[in-house]
């Protein structure tokens, strides 16, 4: 009897989608509260076999790519959402209250990895390297348009601001600290990069 074309055998079946997704909320509240667990505490607090798990994650770091991942998709259709706009716009270029502005709707996004991000700090590499080179082509593109000092390394400045941000989403969601006063952790650093008026000395020169 010839095979039924319909079914499309590229797609993971529906339980396997289903263990991965209990694997990696059962890994981001695991891991939130104890950084040091297992691949067979997760398991078990996703209620599945350690073979299970073993057939979904190698390892615990494994499990925590993905949830960089994860969040890397998360940030990347926000951004995409958000920036479009504005270099769209007249300048088509982000200015210094742009990034700010940004910032302000983005720190509120939650999913799985801000619940892990509290407790492994030592795992924002990923999103830094997954967002600096967006925000480095931004920055040297304001830079061409007068809007930052052209005297600062883009792409050493883009990596700073990533980790900045990153250090204002863990203290909300760990410490409990407003969107505003995450904004104001940040606004120094963005400050200090814009082109200084005439009468202002350019910081550090």
């Amino acid at each position: 009897m010839a095979a039924d074309k319909s079914i499309d055998d590229s797609k993971p079946r529906a339980d396997v989608v289903r263990n991965r997704e209990r694997m990696l909320d059962a890994a981001a509240l695991t891991l939130a509260r104890n950084a040091d667990a297992s691949l067979s505490d997760i398991a078990d607090a996703a209620g599945l076999s350690r073979a299970t798990a073993y057939r979904h994650f190698a390892d615990v770091d494994a499990i925590r790519a993905a949830l960089v991942e994860e969040a890397g998709q998360v940030g990347r259709a926000f951004l995409q959402g958000h920036l479009v706009p504005l270099l769209e716009g007249a300048s088509g270029e982000l200015a210094p209250d742009d990034i700010l502005g940004v910032l302000r709707a983005a720190l509120p996004l939650r999913h799985r990895w801000t619940e892990v991000i509290s407790s492994e700090p030592v795992h924002d590499e990923g999103l830094i390297q997954t967002f600096s080179p967006l925000a480095g082509a931004l920055l040297k593109r304001g830079q061409v348009g007068g809007h930052y000092r052209a005297d600062l390394d883009a792409d050493v400045i883009a990596e700073a601001l990533i980790a900045l941000t990153l250090y204002a989403v863990r203290r909300m969601h760990a410490d409990g600290v407003s969107v505003e006063r995450a904004i104001d952790m940040v606004r120094p650093f963005v400050d200090g990069l814009r082109v200084p008026s005439a009468a202002e000395p350019i910081p550090g020169g």
